[in-house]
């Protein structure tokens, strides 16, 4: 890191030129992982709503995916393609509004002023997340967020959109809103965002504090500021 967190947000409040903000979803905007719930959701059958059909199948299938995950050591990715897929037999929009209204009380109140930027438009931003885009896209919209960038549904063996594959994802999303060359602030608390923290000029650390000192030392961003110092409500701090 090459500048302390106070000179970090005084070249956000003196910057002539508009940053661009990206921002995580789980751990960050919410207090939750969603992927765990998606799951619970899943094995419920999702909306109450569906067909019962459509429900009881969803469920069973849901589960035996979570026992062969166990049984055959298969990957979080995988379970997360066949999740997506499952997904389909739902009717989707349905589903992506009932799963978005589980999730909107746990987005963390601080960030309250941020989305009410995001959603006037008074920034430019974008939701960056790994979470499956079947229910990213509903919650971006109930967020505020115009953009987004998540992992990809009917996607074949496509990854998962994290690590270098978040970070490509984000920077092929700036190029073409025509946001190159602007100051890139990154709100995350994952270790794993490492190559997307690279590209920023500014990361806002959204996780704990133990692994915030760990996150100082370790991601490659030129500055670093914990969340705690950084007052959402100034409209100075967002360019």
């Amino acid at each position: 890191m090459t500048s302390s967190p106070d000179a970090a947000i005084e070249t956000l409040k003196r910057s002539t030129v508009r940053p661009v903000y990206a921002f995580d979803l789980d751990g960050t905007i919410l207090d939750v992982n969603s992927f765990p719930l998606w799951v619970r959701y899943l094995l419920k059958g999702g909306p109450a709503t569906a067909p019962l059909g459509a429900r009881a199948s969803v469920a069973a299938r849901t589960a035996m995916a979570l026992i062969e995950r166990k049984a055959f050591k298969r990957s979080h990715q995988l379970l997360k393609l066949r999740l997506q897929r499952l997904w389909t037999a739902l009717p989707q929009a349905q589903a992506a509004e009932d799963f978005t209204a589980r999730l909107m009380p746990h987005v963390r109140r601080e960030f309250g002023p941020a989305l009410a930027k995001v959603a006037s438009g008074e920034i430019d931003a974008l939701l960056a997340t790994a979470a499956a885009e079947e229910y990213a896209e509903e919650l971006a919209a109930r967020l505020g967020f115009r953009h987004y960038v998540a992992t990809p549904r009917g996607r074949a063996d496509v990854d998962e959109n994290v690590g270098p594959a978040k970070r490509a994802s984000v920077l092929a999303f700036v190029e073409k809103a025509g946001w190159n060359g602007r100051p890139l602030v990154v709100f995350t608390d994952h270790l794993e965002d490492a190559p997307l923290v690279e590209s920023a000029d500014i990361l806002v650390w959204c996780g704990t504090d133990a692994d915030g000192r760990k996150a100082a030392g370790t991601l490659p961003a030129k500055a670093f500021i914990p969340l705690s110092k950084l007052e959402l409500r100034h409209a100075d701090v967002w360019g």
